[in-house]
């Protein structure tokens, strides 16, 4: 009998561990549910403003139409776009005629110009991608907030309701400075970038690259000189500054990093000091002669005069002492 007691006894305990253990098992799925509760909540918040701003976007993409309609309307009537007749020449055109020698000057390799009519397509980029991602963040309470897939989640929320003719814009890209290019095979008569070259270049040298910017002075004439290609990719602009070469149409140039100059603000409209050119009401002066009336791509003149300081030299120069105030020019 003593015997039975004492199992009764050891079971009542055991049912006594058990309750405890079924209590806190139920305490722990409580407060699961009510994590899971609150992620459901914040993903449909996120979900609704998603909706929101494709609504935004949609009504901005056809006010983007009509603006592009009545721009071509205008263009129309106007008659006044003429350029040169010809197509223009592509990166892989310039790439295949390329010489076997570097050219001595830009007049040994002939670009045909574009002809221009008011019935080409008109484009815009506009990056909504920026945009969405900070409204998402300021709703949580997260300025610093930089999920991955939540960002991709916004990227893709933004291509749904991209323009047609925009497209969204990636987080950041890597410049290179890149010497020794030959600018017959990047640039056309006319300083543009040719069409195809930055795709060429980016299957070429196994990166992707979001643009091309050149560097050397487009109107002297030299057969190379210096850009800055930007990758989207960090590893990739590591991998091409360590192997120091880039591959360019059959030829190799050489990679630095690129240190860009900073200096004033200047306006590029009247070359003065102190503001940007959209914000510009005064007429266009040449950044080569300081005569008012012409671009400095279309100047004649032979001598140069700077507009900010007055100086022997193009306003652009980083001989003006207004520009670069270390300079003894």
């Amino acid at each position: 009998m003593q015997r039975v007691l004492e199992m009764l006894a050891k079971m009542g305990n055991e049912m006594v561990d058990l309750k405890h253990r079924v209590s806190e098992q139920s305490d722990t799925i409580r407060k699961l549910s009510a994590t899971v509760y609150k992620q459901s909540t914040i993903i449909q918040g996120q979900e609704d403003l998603i909706r929101g701003l494709e609504v935004q976007v949609q009504e901005s993409k056809e006010e983007f139409r009509q603006q592009l309609a009545q721009l071509t309307q205008k263009l129309n009537a106007s008659g006044e776009v003429t350029l040169s007749s010809g197509a223009r020449a592509t990166f892989a055109d310039i790439a295949r005629t390329l010489p076997a020698s570097p050219p001595t000057s830009l007049s040994s390799v002939a670009v045909p110009r574009k002809q221009q009519t008011a019935s080409d397509p008109l484009h815009c980029t506009i990056d909504t991608s920026r945009a969405i991602e900070t409204e998402m963040r300021a709703m949580n309470g997260q300025e610093t907030w930089r999920d991955e897939a939540e960002l991709q989640m916004v990227k893709e929320a933004a291509q749904k309701t991209a323009v047609e003719g925009s497209r969204v814009m990636r987080d950041q890209l890597y410049p290179v400075r890149v010497d020794n290019a030959n600018r017959t095979a990047i640039l056309d008569a006319e300083g543009n970038v040719l069409p195809g070259a930055i795709e060429a270049l980016s299957a070429e040298n196994r990166v992707t690259i979001g643009k091309i910017s050149w560097l050397s002075k487009r109107e002297s004439g030299k057969a190379y000189g210096s850009m800055v290609v930007y990758v989207t990719k960090k590893s990739d602009a590591e991998r091409l500054l360590e192997g120091h070469y880039f591959d360019l149409a059959g030829e190799s140039a050489t990679t630095y990093v690129f240190e860009p100059r900073t200096g004033p603000i200047q306006c590029f409209n009247c070359q003065e000091i102190g503001h940007k050119a959209y914000a510009c009401k005064k007429q266009r002066t040449c950044g080569k002669c300081a005569k008012v009336g012409h671009h400095h791509r279309e100047c004649t003149a032979i001598e140069p005069k700077c507009v900010p300081c007055g100086g022997p030299h193009e306003s652009f120069s980083w001989k003006c002492r207004m520009r670069n105030p270390n300079s003894d020019a």
